[in-house]
């Protein structure tokens, strides 16, 4: 009920509409109608939706020029809190990360320009606001993309100008540095913005910035490590026991098939080396919906994990991760 809804595949790549979304467009529309009937629902819900097609197309800028570097999207999605083109890969090299990251902005200015351009030459005398016109339709177009524009331009990671920044310190910075330097600056960056906002009651803002420090924390400082290998030492943990409850009691087709982690499950077994080189790891663990499948894979398990205890090493889970632009 509160998942993401697929909307469909667009330019090869399939898109998904998280619950939140629908339900912002079913609000502005219920306080749309309480304030000017059908006319006010129908104007609030066509401006948020507006914005969102362009999130979508700002979406696709990405995906266009991750294409140029060779980088597949496995799928976009949208949410109540704006888009994220989905990578199957990370983005590792400066110039890759600078360009992908100012495409989805540049589309944003290109949508600006053309909406300006049809303005200067319908050339209104007097400039119609009203969103079922062509005057006004166009208006709150280039509002919204001014404004897409500019919030996504601030130097303050995780948006695209937070990732250019990061782009142009990895450049001449090595990788600790650069995410030290882009972490320090998007703090400075959220520490002001969410000042003022809190100055000024614009507590949503207060609340935007205070989510845009903790994902910043989380990918550049310490926090995303910590939190990972937490998270990696309890599926380990749990891994082993049922490694070893597998040994002990055979191989049970149905019992393996209850013990086994889910298979939607986004990650992959690790196996290192007692200095911490990694050897073998498994396939993605989602591959193996079927019993049969996910036996056979315990099974590869097992002797990797024999292995890995032999020659003094660890046994990790891996989480797979993807990028939110």
């Amino acid at each position: 009920m509160f998942k993401s809804r697929n909307a469909g595949v667009f330019f090869g790549i399939p898109v998904s509409i998280h619950w939140s979304l629908i339900a912002l467009l079913c609000g502005c529309g219920l306080y749309g109608f309480n304030k000017g009937g059908i006319d006010g629902a129908l104007e609030h819900v066509v401006w948020w939706c507006i914005v969102f097609l362009s999130v979508f197309l700002h979406e696709i800028g990405h995906v266009i020029a991750a294409k140029k570097f060779g980088i597949i999207t496995t799928s976009i999605s949208l949410s109540c809190i704006g888009g994220s083109a989905n990578f199957a890969t990370p983005i590792d090299k400066p110039s890759a990360r600078f360009y992908i990251s100012i495409s989805g902005p540049i589309v944003n200015a290109v949508i600006t320009l053309t909406s300006l351009s049809i303005l200067y030459i319908t050339r209104p005398v007097v400039f119609d606001d009203h969103i079922f016109t062509l005057d006004g339709f166009l208006i709150v177009t280039v509002a919204v993309n001014v404004v897409l524009f500019s919030f996504n331009m601030l130097p303050i990671y995780p948006l695209d100008g937070g990732q250019i920044m990061r782009a142009v310190f990895g450049s001449f910075l090595n990788k600790a540095n650069e995410k030290r330097f882009t972490l320090v600056v998007s703090v400075i960056g959220v520490l002001v913005i969410g000042s003022y906002s809190a100055y000024a009651g614009w507590w949503f803002t207060v609340g935007l910035a205070i989510y845009l420090l903790l994902i910043s924390y989380l990918e550049l400082g310490n926090g995303g490590e910590k939190l990972q290998i937490t998270v990696s030492n309890m599926i380990a943990k749990e891994a082993a026991e049922q490694l070893n409850d597998i040994e002990v009691n055979g191989f049970n087709r149905s019992a393996i098939a209850d013990m086994t982690l889910p298979s939607s499950n986004p990650g992959r077994f690790v196996f290192c080396t007692a200095g911490g080189e990694r050897f073998a790891h498994t396939n993605h663990w989602a591959e193996y919906a079927e019993v049969d499948e996910r036996v056979s894979q315990i099974k590869i398990v097992m002797a990797f994990y024999e292995t890995t205890k032999r020659i003094g090493g660890t046994m990790k889970w891996e989480l797979l991760s993807h990028r939110e632009g």
